[in-house]
């Protein structure tokens, strides 16, 4: 074998390995877009209803948060499959919600937690969006 088809067959080797690599493992592709305005209740210690503002870009979300009382923060998370985990930063400072809920069409249930060890049920209403 000449030099010249042992480096296309190594390089061929490589290609494959890195093909087979992406496709292994990762999580589900994202069966939603959770893109537009969220009115969003919690059930527990934290203000009764909020405002999730999200845009979606792949299976990466970014966004704000805003309470009835003007605080808020941003957004940032993930989606698999129909469901997103979000971490909620700046509220008011370093406090930090965590939640994770199911997207049926424009509503969304799931739970959160957060740095004071307080969570509960969530629920929102998607209020404008795809």
């Amino acid at each position: 074998m000449n030099a010249l088809m042992r480096v296309t067959a190594m390089n061929l080797v490589i290609v494959c390995l890195l093909v087979i690599a992406a496709g292994c493992g990762g999580a589900p592709a994202p069966t939603i877009d959770v893109t537009g305005l969220w009115s969003v209740s919690y059930a527990g210690h934290l203000p009764p209803a909020s405002e999730l503002t999200l845009t979606q870009i792949e299976n990466k979300v970014t966004g704000t948060f805003k309470d009835h009382d003007g605080f808020g923060g941003m957004i940032e998370g993930k989606v698999s499959g129909n469901t997103i985990k979000y971490l909620h930063t700046g509220y008011p400072m370093d406090y930090r919600i965590k939640a994770e809920c199911t997207i049926n069409g424009s509503s969304m249930s799931g739970k959160w937690s957060d740095t004071r060890n307080d969570g509960g049920a969530q629920s929102g209403v998607r209020q404008w969006g795809p």
